[in-house]
């Protein structure tokens, strides 16, 4: 497994400062998101190139945010793998709902559909709201391929 606990600020200040990443983190700045890393409410789970930033949703851990920030480096494969990890990560530590939102001028924010996430197919801004509830998660083809080592 690749993903840790990254609390680093300067690990995080790479990735939060770049110039294809500080403009796609909600109507959030770098600096608010990086004040977040150290909040004993915010998990941040880091891979190589990036990670995710996982925040309580009010005051009980079931419900978290979960934030995708990373490098240009890592789009793609990386990305892809290390939130299957940080998923895994999060639903093993007792998080019942994560929740997400797609930025509608980003399509690399848009989570995967084959990870169970679903939306609210209301009308909405400019952000869509996505949810993966860990029942949709056990059910996925994601969680299912990760369970089945591809044969050789």
């Amino acid at each position: 497994m690749s993903i840790r606990v990254e609390r680093d600020k300067e690990f995080w200040r790479k990735v939060l400062f770049h110039d294809d990443v500080k403009d796609t983190l909600l109507d959030l700045s770098p600096d608010e998101f990086l004040e977040c890393i150290t909040s004993p409410v915010v998990t941040p789970l880091a891979d190589i190139h990036g990670g995710f930033i996982c925040a309580r949703v009010g005051s009980t851990p079931l419900v978290q945010e979960f934030h995708t920030a990373f490098l240009p480096e890592g789009w793609g494969r990386e990305v892809h793998n290390a939130a299957k990890e940080a998923i895994g990560y999060m639903f093993n530590n007792g998080v019942k709902l994560l929740i997400t939102y797609e930025d509608k001028n980003n399509p690399r924010s848009r989570p995967p559909k084959s990870f169970g996430f679903e939306t609210d197919t209301g009308p909405n801004n400019k952000y869509q709201l996505w949810f993966l509830s860990l029942g949709n998660w056990l059910a996925s083809p994601a969680y299912r391929r990760l369970q089945c080592p591809p044969s050789h």
